[in-house]
């Protein structure tokens, strides 16, 4: 996902521990991984 954004893993990593991430980008905690909503990434990039 921070790939595609332009970001660095950490600076993901940071969103979700300070919770100020971008708007519809709400990570999501499974078994203490983060798992990134693909509707949020896509609207972040613009994409239909």
């Amino acid at each position: 996902m921070c790939w595609h954004l332009g970001f660095a893993q950490q600076t993901a990593r940071l969103w979700a521990c300070k919770q100020t991430h971008p708007e519809g980008l709400e990570p999501i905690r499974i078994k203490g991984r983060l798992k990134w909503p693909v509707a949020g990434i896509r609207k972040l990039l613009g994409v239909a």
